[in-house]
């Protein structure tokens, strides 16, 4: 990794002269102190030497491996062979970093006036604007409103790291004492005859005052007394200091400069988009699997210089700060106060419970504002970048994912969530125009931003009377925006629908939707057992032969005696059937997709710019697979690459057989394919998740081939934003699917029959339209910022918010009631 860094990437200077130093440091490191030093970076934190011993690595004698860690830099560097390795190297770098001149940039332009509150707003400039300064932001003051913050501080070089790791040497003894575990500390307190207090951090004061504190007879008689004094204390203190390193042997971490660097170098040859964590991944078997072939098309000029660089993890730390994977610069303002409320009469009670919703609603509001804060920063920033994007050369498709603007844009998508929190109306409605009218970054997220600009303007039709129009316009916007996605399409011809009912709009004017089809319902009572292991969080169900199993298993049972002789599960079947029908064109060459080894798909899979870098390729499939083509692609890859069974992206090569595969897509019309293919290459990460749980067919049956998409619905688990994405998808094209209902026996509520039929969108038909699906929208959006983070449960509220822009109320929204499918 260092060594490819170095190579490609030195060229452009994206490192100073001490980080190359600190690279070259460690390659010239022993064997035995390389493989410990990768094990600290991995374990970023302290760790004892008897630990140390028990990793089963060949370290040699850990001491001498730390001393050598430990040594400083400046030694290192020293001895470095300055005229014929390290010179050359470091004199095409610069000391001097190149900053962005942001001042210089104008602000993001459009053709028609803001007309409320933003940040940063785009020129031109009428009212006033709220943010990190209540003073009118203007072209020349940009490098104040985008400078230097909190979430973006300025960049000066840093001085060489005194060392690659640092020891308990340079440790104080509150830190040595707070390491230790209670039961050490307590055995310390013991010895030096200090009574233990109630809480650890009274034990640790304790000790801590006693080694500063103590004087022997002699320290108060004589001359010198108060050097005496002195002279004691200290002997105290490495005294207690020899007491806890007695028990800790020896401490070592990894130098928090240095991790900095190496995250840095992590970030750039991995070409990271989110703001790692963990670098260094852990040790793959990379020699124990075989993995696709593909050619590497490694580009070196992703970022153009290091100032670049620089603005593009600050931008992912920003994103990091927004997800909550890191502290937040105004987190203390956001906390709520510690305490517990104890009740001990229904009427102290029902007072308790009012003390806590208010505080919760406090709590909220305190974050919403805090987060506010934030956003105003990052909209600043994302408005320089976006100047710097109009006025910079196009670059290659798919690498615009590695901008600093795209970050920021995905920010922006989290943040403005904020202004929906304080009411802030119109406001928020302003920003989603500003991310409309730009089309560089995040592109799969513009269905999601119409659709709250459309919910946005549906809620204040009572209170005004031209919002109708403009929420029919927002949504007629996206459905013709051709970089709406599928999910986000149906959602937004439903809403139009709705809108125009309600405004009664006259029929000749109105838009047609196609009529989707029915989705069967079926419902299986069994006995459900409960579970005596509290590690088990899933139910168990009594079959007829009285054999506890899973909710899967009940269900493929039934489908089994109902006659479906081939059953598989449904989504490791749909990523494995979709990599083997699209093999070729996701293994294609593409700039920023490959760039390292041992990948099992290309770096861009997840990202909103990999069916764009590839729209042609992607576009000819699609239109062969409606044209009956799939089991052609299917068959073919198949073929060639299950004897070496390489570990790709999606495919399970055990649990899915060639004939399963072969039979479903001869039993599935072309239609449903095509559209489970557009979601994948649309929205990977979205699409996995959400999928029908199983996929039942009979390829034999007397009247011709049968299939179902089924999905499944237990007790107590509402239908999530992407099942009913995935639901609606299907049925609107055309594919028989059915939800499975499983309810214990004897609790089935209402006297409907078994069997029936719904409108696939027959969720959605309860609560306000406006705000039912705002929330979804959310969801179906969150899912695809990571693949890592969980969706939020979708929820609405009964009574649709007024417009309340000068309101500093928060109210949350209450849950409605959840509908059978």
């Amino acid at each position: 990794m260092i060594q490819t860094v170095l190579d490609t990437e030195s060229d452009l200077m994206l490192l100073t002269p001490e980080e190359i130093s600190v690279l070259l440091a460690f390659q010239r490191l022993s064997a035995n102190a390389q493989d410990l030093f990768v094990f600290l970076l991995i374990h970023p934190t302290w760790h004892r030497l008897p630990s140390l011993r028990l990793v089963e690595i060949p370290w040699g004698d850990l001491s001498c491996t730390i001393s050598e860690l430990a040594r400083p830099l400046e030694l290192a560097v020293a001895e470095f062979d300055c005229e014929d390795e390290v010179k050359p190297e470091l004199a095409s770098v610069k000391t001097e970093e190149t900053p962005i001149d942001i001042s210089s940039l104008p602000l993001p332009t459009k053709q028609e006036p803001l007309q409320h509150e933003l940040p940063c707003k785009p020129e031109p400039v009428l009212d006033t604007i709220p943010g990190p300064s209540d003073a009118d932001v203007k072209s020349e003051d940009v490098d104040t409103a985008a400078g230097p913050s909190a979430l973006f501080p300025s960049h000066k070089p840093a001085p060489l790291p005194s060392s690659l790791c640092i020891t308990d040497a340079g440790m104080t003894l509150r830190q040595l004492l707070e390491y230790m575990g209670p039961d050490e500390q307590r055995v310390i307190g013991k010895d030096l005859k200090i009574k233990p207090g109630k809480k650890k951090t009274d034990l640790i004061e304790s000790i801590l005052t006693f080694s500063s504190g103590q004087r022997t007879l002699e320290g108060y008689f004589g001359k010198g007394k108060a050097k005496a004094g002195t002279e004691k204390g200290n002997s105290q203190e490495a005294r207690l200091r020899a007491m806890i390193m007695k028990k800790l042997e020896k401490l070592v971490r990894v130098n928090e400069e240095v991790f900095e660097i190496f995250r840095r170098v992590h970030i750039i040859y991995f070409r990271s988009t989110q703001f790692p964590i963990e670098i260094i991944p852990r040790p793959l078997r990379h020699l124990q699997r075989s993995y696709p072939e593909y050619i590497p098309t490694r580009r070196a000029e992703i970022w153009p210089h290091r100032a670049m660089l620089l603005e593009y993890e600050d931008a992912l730390k920003a994103d990091a700060v927004f997800d909550g994977v890191l502290p937040s610069p105004v987190a203390q303002d956001a906390q709520s106060p510690k305490g517990k409320l104890k009740g001990k009469t229904r009427a102290v009670d029902e007072e308790d419970d009012d003390a806590k919703a208010k505080e919760r609603k406090a709590a909220a509001l305190r974050k919403a504002r805090a987060t506010k804060t934030l956003f105003d920063e990052v909209f600043c920033r994302w408005s320089a970048h976006l100047g710097i994007k109009k006025q910079s050369a196009a670059a290659p498709t798919g690498l615009d994912r590695l901008e600093p603007g795209y970050a920021l844009t995905r920010v922006l998508h989290k943040g403005v969530k904020a202004l929906k929190a304080l009411k802030k109306r119109r406001a928020e409605a302003d920003v989603y125009e500003v991310l409309l009218d730009q089309r560089f970054w995040c592109s799969g997220l513009r269905g999601a931003w119409h659709i709250r600009k459309t919910a946005i303007h549906a809620s204040r039709i009572k209170a005004h009377s031209g919002e109708g129009k403009n929420a029919i316009d927002a949504s007629s916007g996206g459905i013709r925006d051709p970089a709406t996605r599928l999910v986000y399409r149906h959602t937004l011809i439903k809403n139009l629908v709705r809108l125009q009912k309600r405004l009664q709009v006259p029929e000749d004017e109105q838009v047609s939707i196609p009529e989707a089809s029915k989705v069967g319902k079926v419902v299986i009572e069994a006995v459900r057992v409960k579970t005596k292991d509290p590690k088990k969080n899933c139910n168990l169900w009594l079959t007829q032969d009285d054999e506890a199993v899973p909710i899967d298993t009940l269900v493929w049972q039934h489908y089994k005696e109902a006659g479906f002789p081939s059953i598989s599960a449904g989504s490791c079947f749909f990523t494995t059937l979709f990599t083997l029908l699209f093999w070729d064109i996701i293994f294609m060459p593409v700039d920023g997709a490959f760039d390292t080894r041992f990948q099992t798909g290309p770096l861009d899979l997840c990202a909103d710019t990999f069916r764009p870098s590839r729209a042609s390729a992607i576009n000819q499939r699609v239109s062969e697979i409606e044209a009956g083509g799939a089991a052609h692609y299917l068959k073919k890859h198949d073929a060639q690459y299950r004897p070496a069974r390489p570990c790709a992206v999606g495919v399970r090569w055990d649990l899915c057989a060639t004939q399963d595969l072969v039979g479903i897509v001869e039993c599935v019309p072309p239609g449903p394919l095509a559209l489970m293919c557009r979601m994948f290459c649309e929205d990977y990460a979205g699409a996995c998740m959400g999928a029908p749980d199983l996929v039942a067919w009979d390829a034999d049956a007397s009247g011709g081939a049968e299939y179902k998409f089924v999905h499944i619905k237990g007790p107590g688990y509402p239908s999530r934003a992407n099942q009913k994405a995935w639901r609606d998808v299907l049925a609107r094209g055309g594919a028989e699917q059915e939800v499975c209902e499983v309810v214990e026996r004897g609790k089935r509520k209402g006297k409907g029959k078994k069997k029936g039929e719904v409108d696939s969108d027959s969720e959605e038909d309860s609560g306000s339209e406006a705000e039912q699906e705002e929330d979804e929208e959310d969801e179906l959006a969150e899912s695809q910022d990571s693949q890592t983070q969980s969706q939020a449960s979708a929820s609405g509220s009964k009574k649709r918010a007024r417009d309340s822009d000068d309101e500093d109320a928060y109210q949350p929204t209450r849950k409605r009631k959840k509908t059978g499918s």
